[in-house]
Formats: C-alpha cells, sequence, structure tokens
C-alpha cells in the first residue's frame, strides 16, 4: 500500500548535479510512469490513474519562472488561480469554473498525507495558495470528484503534495518589492530512523497602488505588503511516521475582506498540523492507521467604512470611520483514519477503511467602535465609542461528529482494460448523510493511444462559517443549508510516443443544491441552495521533446459554458512553456493566458467585464558547480497592467496586481 503522502517517483537522488542534468534527459514514456498515489491511495501513472491527472514532479517545477504554489497552478488544464480582495495572500483557486468564495472549500489539499483544509471555514485558502515551489518533490493535480475516496470538500478536485525529504540545501534569494526569500532543506539518516527538515521565510514591502474607497470613491493608497513562513518535519521509524506542519502569514495595508484599504489594516493567520501513522499487516492486508490534528487562528484588523459615513445614524453621534479587530481563534479539527490495501490476486485489489472526524468552532467576536449587530439590522441610531470597546458575537460556537466509510476494487481485465469501483458513505452530524459512487474503465487502445471513461459523484457538506456567521451588516449564515453534490462524466483520450505525450479530454458537471452567495434584504448577502445550470468542457495537454536540450509543454481549458454565478471565472485558459538545458545552463520563458471575467462594483447596475491577458515568466540557471546554483527568475515579464475580479459587492475597484518581478537566488547543496 502506498499512502498518498508518500513520494516514490522516477528520481530518488537529490545530487545537484543529477538534478540539473535531468531536466531534459528523460523521455517522454519514462516521464509519464511518474508515480501518482493521490488519485487511487496505490501507485498509478498518468495513463492508469482512473482520474484526470496532471502531475509536476521536481524537475519540472525547476524548469518554470514561478515560485509559488498559486502559479503553477495556471499551467494546470482545468485549474485557475488570481490576486483577490480577501487580503495579499488570497488567490483563490477553481477547478473548471466553478467556485463559490475566496477559501477554495471545493477543493481538498492534501501536503504530506495531511488535510489542511480549514475546519471552520472548509477551504485551504490559507495555506494553499502561496505555498512555496521549493518545498515540493511531487504534486498531483486530480480533476474531478475525490470524494468516493476523500470525503467532502474533493468535490472538484483534490491537489496532493508531497514535501522534499532528502534534500540538504540552503537557498536566499533577493528581488523586486524588497523581497527576501530563504529556504532551508535537511535530512539524515540514522539506522532506521529518518528525519527530514523544511523551512522557508518569503516577505516583501509590495506594490504601490491607488484604489477607490468603497464609500466616498475618494482615492486611496494602497500596499499589497506580505510575509510567509513555515516548517514542516517528517520523521519515520520503521512503519511509524510522523509529521509536523506549522505556517504564519501575514498581510498589512491591503483590502481586509473588501475593506477600504487602509495602514491599519492588518491580517493574521496561522495553521498547526500534527499527525502520527502506524503501518502493521493483518493476514494479507497492509494497514495504516492515522490520528491528526490542526489549530488555526486568524485576526483581521482594520478600517470596514470611511471616516463620516455613520455620523446621523450614530448615537453619539461620529464622524468615526468604522474599526474593527475580529479573532478566530483555536478553531480544532481532529481526524482518525484507517487505510486498508488487500491485493486479491495479481490482477485484484481492494482499498478500504474508515476516518471519524471532529470539529469545534468556538465563538467568535468582533470588538468595534460601532455597533454592528444593530448596523445589520438596520436599528438605528447605533451605538458609538471612542475606543474598540463594543463586542459583537460574529460566529456561533459549534461541535460536529462526521463520520465516514469507503471501499474500492481495482480490477485488471486482461492486459489492456483497467476497471476502478469505488464508493464512500459520510455522515455529517445535524446536516445528513451522503453516498459518493465513482466508477473508471481504462482500456490501451494499442501501444500507443489509451481511452478513460469516468464516472464519478461528489459533495461538499456546508461550512462551519456558511451556516453560523451572524451580526454580520455584509454576509450572515444560514442554519439550513444542505450539502451540495456535483455528477461528472468524463471521456479522455491520451497519446505517448518516445518525444511526445498529450491527451484530449471532454468533461460534463451537473450540480444539485448549489451552495451559492445571494443577495437578501438590507443589501446582505446569504449562502443558500440554489439551482446551478451543467457545465461543460474541454481540456488539452500536450508535453514535446525536440531533443535533449529543447522541450516545449503547453495546457488550454474552454469551457461551453459556465454557470451565471461563477463570473468571476474565466471560460478559457491556456499556457505554453520553452525549456532549453544545455551542460551548465538551462532556461525558461512560459506564458499564461487568462480569459475574460467578470467583476461586481458597488457603484455600477450591471458587472463590469475585465480585458482577457498574457502573462509571460522566465528563468535563467547557471550551475557554478556540484553545490553551487544560481539563477534569475522574473515574472510579468513585458511589465503588463491588468486586474482581477474582487470578492465582495461593496468595492469600487477590480483588484490591481504587480507589474514585472525579478528575484535572484543562490543555492548551495551539502
Amino acid at each position: 500500500m502506498v499512502n498518498p503522502a508518500e513520494g516514490n517517483g522516477v528520481h530518488a537522488s537529490h545530487d545537484a548535479t543529477e538534478d540539473f542534468e535531468s531536466l531534459l534527459d528523460l523521455p517522454i514514456e519514462e516521464l509519464m510512469q511518474v508515480e501518482i498515489t493521490g488519485a487511487s491511495l496505490t501507485p498509478k501513472s498518468v495513463i492508469t490513474a482512473p482520474s484526470s491527472v496532471t502531475v509536476f514532479d521536481r524537475e519540472r517545477i525547476q524548469e518554470l519562472g514561478v515560485d509559488k504554489l498559486h502559479e503553477l497552478i495556471n499551467y494546470i488544464p482545468g485549474f485557475q488561480s488570481y490576486l483577490s480582495s480577501s487580503w495579499s495572500h488570497s488567490y483563490p483557486i477553481s477547478v473548471r469554473g466553478r467556485r463559490i468564495s475566496s477559501g477554495t472549500s471545493e477543493i481538498l489539499l492534501l501536503i504530506d498525507g495531511q488535510r489542511i483544509n480549514n475546519p471552520r471555514t472548509g477551504g485551504s485558502g490559507v495555506v494553499l495558495p502561496t505555498f512555496p515551489l521549493s518545498q515540493i518533490e511531487r504534486v498531483e493535480f486530480i480533476r474531478g470528484p475525490g470524494a468516493s475516496i476523500y470525503g467532502s470538500n474533493a468535490m472538484m478536485g483534490v491537489i496532493n503534495i508531497i514535501t522534499r525529504k532528502e534534500a540538504n540545501e540552503v537557498q536566499v534569494g533577493y528581488g523586486t518589492y524588497e523581497r527576501k526569500t530563504a529556504d532551508l532543506a535537511l535530512s539524515k539518516r540514522i539506522g532506521n530512523l529518518d528525519v527530514s527538515v523544511l523551512a522557508h521565510h518569503d516577505s516583501d514591502d509590495g506594490e504601490d497602488y491607488t484604489v477607490l474607497s468603497n464609500n466616498k470613491r475618494l482615492p486611496v493608497a494602497m500596499k499589497d505588503q506580505k510575509s510567509y513562513k513555515d516548517i514542516i518535519v517528517n520523521v519515520q521509524l520503521n512503519d511509524t511516521r510522523f509529521n509536523l506542519q506549522y505556517y504564519d502569514l501575514n498581510s498589512t495595508g491591503y483590502f481586509a475582506e473588501g475593506s477600504t484599504p487602509n495602514q491599519d489594516n492588518v491580517r493574521d493567520g496561522d495553521l498547526l498540523t500534527l499527525q502520527l501513522t502506524q503501518g502493521f499487516e493483518w493476514f494479507s492486508v497492509k494497514s495504516d492507521i492515522t490520528i491528526e490534528y490542526q489549530t488555526s487562528d486568524a485576526t483581521i484588523h482594520g478600517q470596514v467604512e470611511e471616516a463620516g459615513v455613520f455620523n446621523f445614524i450614530s448615537n453619539p453621534p461620529s464622524n468615526d470611520p468604522l474599526m474593527s479587530d475580529v479573532q478566530f481563534n483555536n478553531v480544532e479539527g481532529y481526524r482518525a483514519f484507517w487505510l486498508n490495501d488487500w491485493q486479491v490476486s495479481d490482477t485484484q485489489s481492494v482499498q478500504f477503511g474508515s476516518e471519524y472526524r471532529y470539529l469545534h468552532i468556538p465563538s467568535a467576536y468582533t470588538l468595534s467602535n460601532f455597533d454592528i449587530a444593530a448596523l445589520a439590522i438596520q436599528d438605528f441610531p447605533i451605538e458609538s465609542s471612542d475606543t474598540l470597546s463594543i463586542r459583537t458575537e460574529v460566529q456561533e460556537d459549534t461541535d460536529r461528529d462526521i463520520f465516514g466509510v469507503f471501499g474500492q476494487y481495482q480490477l485488471e481485465l486482461g492486459d489492456a482494460t483497467q476497471l476502478t469501483l469505488g464508493a464512500r458513505y459520510d455522515n455529517y452530524a445535524s446536516i445528513g448523510s451522503e453516498l459518493s459512487p465513482r466508477i473508471s474503465l481504462i482500456h490501451a487502445l494499442n501501444n500507443n493511444h489509451s481511452l478513460k471513461l469516468l464516472y464519478g459523484q461528489a459533495f461538499r457538506a456546508p461550512s462551519e462559517n456558511e451556516l453560523f456567521l451572524v451580526n454580520n451588516p455584509v454576509m450572515i449564515g444560514n442554519p439550513d443549508l444542505e450539502s451540495e453534490t456535483v455528477t461528472t462524466w468524463e471521456a479522455i483520450w491520451l497519446a505517448q510516443w518516445e518525444r511526445t505525450f498529450l491527451s484530449f479530454g471532454y468533461f460534463k458537471n451537473q450540480f444539485k443544491d448549489s451552495i451559492m452567495l445571494t443577495q437578501i434584504l438590507n443589501n446582505r448577502i446569504q449562502f443558500q441552495n440554489v439551482h446551478l445550470d451543467d457545465t461543460h468542457g474541454v481540456e488539452f495537454e500536450l508535453h514535446h521533446h525536440l531533443n535533449n536540450q529543447w522541450s516545449a509543454r503547453t495546457a488550454l481549458m474552454h469551457l461551453f459554458n459556465n454557470a451565471e454565478q461563477s463570473f468571476r471565472e474565466a471560460r478559457t485558459m491556456g499556457s505554453v512553456t520553452i525549456n532549453y538545458a544545455s551542460n551548465q545552463w538551462s532556461s525558461s520563458l512560459s506564458s499564461v493566458y487568462h480569459g475574460t471575467r467578470e467583476t461586481q462594483l458597488r457603484a455600477a447596475t450591471e458587472r463590469t467585464q475585465l480585458d482577457s491577458y498574457w502573462l509571460m515568466n522566465g528563468k535563467l540557471a547557471y550551475q557554478w558547480n556540484d553545490q553551487w546554483t544560481y539563477d534569475l527568475q522574473v515574472k510579468n515579464l513585458l511589465d503588463k497592467e491588468y486586474d482581477t475580479p474582487n470578492s465582495h459587492v461593496a468595492m469600487n475597484n477590480p483588484v490591481p496586481n504587480r507589474g514585472r518581478e525579478f528575484l535572484a537566488s543562490l543555492t548551495f547543496q551539502f
């Protein structure tokens, strides 16, 4: 049995020379055998995995002129990501055009086997977008339903990250906007004990922008200053594995959940996860028992409304801006997971298991200088204060038990056909239960061509903030929400030759009881179950090695239609990458296309269309010797000015984005 956290790819060595020279040495046929574990909990390849999958190993990641996961996302067919208005780390991610919030709750994120989605929001938006590519050994982008294995949140896709565990290196970088980066990777084997440590720091002062204030439409200054720190520890002794992950993020001077930018706007978030896994065998079954703990904190401090807005509706009358300090602290999640793999015969295997999760979401309160509970229901005049002394509950205290059982049967029908059948049953206390089936049929037409036919259902249970946000003048929870579901059909043609690989797939999504933001009384919005139109589209991927020095890669997604509520997502995405490597030099030039999107502005009666755009990225690297490597990375090479959609209807602006960025790095391997 292979745990999704394990990272046995085609390369195990991390010697600097081997890594550098391997950039173009692998033929396509070998690249297509890079191991994928997240699609079935057993080792598969891109062709044999019972899902639509794109995989990037470390060698492919090193070719690109990007260094954050949200940037890599846009090279993956079906995925897209862009900067939004919650905070400067907010790069919401969608799969096949479906997204309802900035939390990315429709996608399950696994890092070294740990479920990173936040227990309160259900999303992975705090960690996922800005996760550093320097720490990744392999990342699997799985499109389509994954609930037959993973349950809720694996509705539109799964991102399975396996971090580096055999590296010893130090990397430092300096770039535009006073950006400073530092990476440390350590690994050691002592007898049967394996220990690895990864640490990363990334901070910059941000770019200067001028935007319009939300209420009075006055020009105000804004910076997208940000910082990110993490540490990941893996320890393995025989069949016992331990994993620790800690993330700390900060944003200053930016939008705070769509509010008018102000230097007082500060948002902090941190996440700690612990995991312990014990492997064992009973009869002919290989088993893992895993227990996990997760705790997170989030603080949002800043200006919610401008000065003078509440002068005539407050008591005593006050011209002060509405300031707020809200803390969502001590959010906890517990998980116990039992995974089994039974190799029935050479052609049959069964995977089965169970999962229990417990969520604890304590009450959250805001301290403000105006009574926001009275403001939410327009009970005028509202109380005002000279200090942040008015305390209001904004998130109700909740506890939830979640139980799931699953089974999967894999059968080889001769040498050319593979069948996968699976299903999972989940029960969410006080919400209800869901059954998520799956069928996959893969047939090799000949030595070069294969066909995948996929069917699956998935669901997403409403998150605690969607259910129990209260006393909010902008958005309130809906305790009557039900789970949303999707049924997906896919047909994928894959072809490979010695130097070329391509895939072309068609998908159709049918949604039921979709959870979407809907405008209600007093100009507030609320999550509600609504009808969502079916969506369908195509995805295309092509890799070609011209020779031992040159290679090219392209990806494309087009939605023939998209739901009216998903107007912020582009219907067309694409990318082209050209790589060159020879002796001690390597270089890459790539371009990513984002189709037109729409955004909602406060002063507009209709949505505003945002122009499509191309972003060009590049990288030049030189290996001095076996230990030292220098590289220069440039993002937005042509200094393109472009805007992306905001996430908040109270705003008068789309979101401005950064211009050209350089980063020079020095790496020492030992």
